[in-house]
């Protein structure tokens, strides 16, 4: 597998009032290299959450906030895969299945990562930001990690104020969801899918709805109501329990190819354990209830963020246990 020398950028500047702003953006910049692609995108101030007009709202969506980005950031194009996945950790460990032990279907390399904990997604940005240092090419001031949950959503509804994608059809063809990817049963695995294959929404992002969830920066919180300039709560509000004791629950967004159309929303929102996998619902090998295995849910999508955003949550990094190089196959 070759190594990741550096990474493909596309640099674009984005207006946050209209998608439309897209078309006046000056000419990409790329630094060519395998593996990674990342738009810019401009700071600006949009709705963040849902109010209770919304007939699909979740109650963790309420309290829409006014959110101001208030300085560029980059997102990847596409959900980090396989094959860059192990161009920046090294192989991936592990049999080549998926969902159920009887599946040995081969993974390729264009799959989403799937079923990453939330610390081995930092762990990837952090080894590719000190690569990238090492090398001179990381821009002065940012390092690569997860999104804000604000910088997803910002980047999610690209421009829009309204439903995210608009109509059933205009959903059909962007997102990976229940009804294009197919019933799961746990026969079959999980239905991933190649990134990059579904219609790219205004700003030029792929599979920010379906597929796989993405991992974001961000601890579960409320949102606050109001205004807000890059919010990142550091605490969990919505702690988790684990042998008695509360856990810092992290986000997760964008919803995944097992979801509906209610959860493959821009402002769904869903929170896990930040240590663990996600499990696909069904029965485990011995037929009872429940799920003991990873059923191919949960990735993310590579940012480039201001150094002190990441900062500011160093000390949540730093609560976890040291993860593994690179994580099993699902």
């Amino acid at each position: 597998m070759p190594r990741l020398s550096h990474v493909l950028w596309t640099v674009v500047s984005i207006s946050s009032l209209s998608a439309s702003a897209a078309e006046d953006a000056p000419a990409p910049l790329h630094l060519t290299a395998p593996g990674l692609e990342l738009i810019g995108v401009s700071g600006g101030t949009f709705r963040m959450g849902s109010d209770d007009k919304d007939p699909e709202r979740f109650p963790s969506e309420l309290k829409a906030t006014v959110v101001t980005i208030s300085q560029p950031f980059w997102l990847g194009k596409t959900e980090v895969t396989r094959s860059q996945w192990e161009a920046v950790m090294g192989p991936i460990a592990g049999p080549t299945f998926i969902g159920s032990p009887k599946d040995t279907k081969e993974l390729a390399g264009d799959l989403p990562m799937a079923d990453v904990t939330w610390g081995q997604a930092i762990s990837f940005c952090d080894k590719l930001t000190q690569r990238e240092r090492d090398a001179g090419r990381l821009k002065p001031g940012y390092v690569f990690s997860l999104p804000s949950e604000a910088q997803w959503e910002y980047a999610c509804r690209a421009g829009s104020a309204g439903l995210v994608p608009a109509s059933t059809t205009e959903r059909d063809a962007s997102i990976w969801y229940m009804k294009t990817a197919g019933p799961w049963t746990y026969s079959m695995g999980a239905r991933l899918n190649p990134v990059g294959k579904k219609k790219a929404n205004a700003w030029g992002f792929f599979d920010m709805l379906g597929n796989v969830r993405e991992w974001v920066l961000d601890p579960a919180a409320p949102y606050s109501g109001g205004t807000a300039t890059d919010p990142l709560p550091l605490k969990s509000v919505f702690p988790g329990k684990k042998q008695k004791e509360e856990i810092e629950l992290r986000v997760m967004r964008g919803g995944c190819w097992i979801d509906g159309e209610r959860g493959t929303r821009a402002a769904a929102r869903d929170w896990a354990d930040p240590a663990k996998y996600a499990a696909a619902p069904g029965k485990k090998p011995d037929g009872k209830p429940g799920s003991d295995f990873r059923g191919g849910t949960v990735g993310f999508r590579l940012a480039l963020v201001p150094e002190k955003m990441r900062g500011a949550v160093e000390p949540l990094v730093r609560t976890l246990s040291a993860p593994p190089a690179a994580p099993a196959n699902p």
